[in-house]
């Protein structure tokens, strides 16, 4: 049997211990393989089985979710249809180096080669 995985975003959810309560039910259905639900990014994510109806598995998010703190409502997110492509990039690219308090500009030489020919 296949997974996937479901986000969804639980407005409303600002509990920790709510969180991890709904967590701990959400793991508890049958065709859920894992759940994690995050009260700082009010989001849930869920590992199901790829057979299991959306409308069940939102169904059920909601109904857990709503009963162990009220008020909160439940929205899907749709996963983006885009494809992946392996791509090389040649040239010089400037950006500023995120790790540091500088802000410094960083210069990198990259090679972009197209291989999305490749695949037909």
């Amino acid at each position: 049997m296949g997974q996937t995985k479901r986000l969804y975003e639980i407005q409303g959810l600002h509990c920790a211990n709510c969180a991890l309560k709904i967590e701990r039910e959400l793991n508890q259905l049958s065709y859920v393989q894992s759940a994690v639900v995050n009260s700082v990014t009010s989001k849930a994510i869920l590992e199901v089985d790829e057979n299991t109806n959306r409308e069940i598995i939102f169904d059920d998010v909601e109904s857990i979710s709503t009963r162990i703190e009220h008020g909160v409502r439940v929205k899907e997110i749709e996963k983006n249809n885009t494809s992946k492509k392996n791509v090389k990039v040649q040239g010089n690219i400037k950006s500023i180096n995120s790790n540091s308090n500088d802000n410094k500009v960083k210069e990198e030489k990259v090679t972009y080669k197209d291989s999305h020919s490749d695949d037909h």
